[in-house]
């Protein structure tokens, strides 16, 4: 009886495991862009993935974008953005390329704290954010 209950307890606890593993979504998006050495992501799609809402200003060139308690501000052909009321410095200029606004994946890091990782050898750039992971092909 005893090993009939362990049987039971290993069953489940792996049947368990295997499924907080694979918990995560794993999305693949084909749109980045390799610009002046920098990375950069279409902030719609990447936004939209992470159930962020975005408000575009035309005539002031910005997005405000929001999710949960964390408001983001950014102008197209700035260096810096807002977050929270905090200005932080980005790598690259956030860029209107081909009517999307794209922008240097550290932004992600900064709002959101999302963990980054670029793999050259393929040209993806992994973006895991609470219970998502974003591989985004980046094109030169």
């Amino acid at each position: 009886m005893k090993s009939c209950i362990a049987l039971v307890v290993i069953v489940f606890l792996t049947t368990l495991t295997g499924s907080f593993v694979s918990a995560k979504e794993t999305i693949t998006l084909d749109n980045g862009l390799l610009v002046e050495d920098r990375a950069v992501v279409p902030l719609r799609s990447i936004f939209q993935t992470i159930g962020a809402d975005m408000k575009w200003d035309n005539v002031e060139q910005k997005v405000i974008a929001s999710k949960d308690t964390t408001v983001v501000n950014l102008r197209i052909n700035e260096e810096e953005v807002l977050v929270n009321g905090k200005l932080y410095d980005l790598d690259a200029p956030i860029r209107m390329i081909e009517g999307q606004t794209m922008v240097p994946v550290r932004l992600l890091e900064i709002a959101f704290g999302a963990d980054i990782k670029w793999d050259s050898k393929i040209n993806v750039v992994t973006i895991k954010l609470a219970e998502k992971e974003i591989n985004v092909v980046v094109k030169e």
